[in-house]
């Protein structure tokens, strides 16, 4: 059985996501979407990570936010 394994790298937490894009963090969930296959105009696709339950927030799509 193989075990995919998240690039954490890839993925920030609802704080740190609005700091990156220099936004709070209810700005950030606000625009949350859960983890599709295909990224959604204008939405923040995440993950809930397995250790805490926490929405972990896709860093591409972080990208796109800034690119608008």
């Amino acid at each position: 059985m193989t075990v995919k394994k998240l690039d954490i790298a890839r993925w920030l937490g609802a704080a740190d996501a609005g700091r990156y894009l220099g936004y709070s963090r209810d700005w950030v969930e606000r625009r949350a979407l859960e983890w599709q296959d295909k990224p959604a105009p204008d939405r923040i696709r995440y993950k809930k990570a397995r250790s805490d339950g926490r929405r972990r927030y896709f860093v591409p799509d972080l990208e796109a936010q800034l690119c608008e």
